[in-house]
């Protein structure tokens, strides 16, 4: 369980979501919070990463939807040869809620 209890104000909200935009459009390397490049299959996500980061929802993990890819793929493949990749499609995201309406606890599973 992660307790949240901060306050974000609109102009460094828009200043995450523009850095975030900037990494998945790879425009900058890495965050203040990730020290690795942007993966390939980022792009199979990339337009719904851009389009939630535009409108406030800011991503924070994303994973694309794979069925029966072969494990020897060379963006999502990973494991034993002859195997096949199955994924659901992930998109973990930090909600922020306007100060007037801002819970004083929020805690989130």
């Amino acid at each position: 369980m992660m307790m949240v209890n901060s306050i974000v104000n609109s102009r460094e909200l828009r200043a995450i979501a523009a850095l975030l935009m900037c990494y998945d459009a790879e425009q900058v390397e890495r965050t203040p919070w990730c020290d690795d490049i942007i993966s390939p299959e980022t792009n199979l996500v990339l337009t719904e990463l851009i389009d939630a980061n535009r409108h406030g929802f800011l991503t924070i993990n994303s994973q694309p939807r794979v069925n029966a890819t072969p494990s020897s793929d060379p963006v999502v493949g990973w494991g034993n040869p002859g195997g096949y990749i199955f994924q659901k499609v992930i998109h973990h995201v930090v909600y922020f809620f306007p100060y007037p309406v801002f819970p004083q606890n929020i805690c989130l599973n």
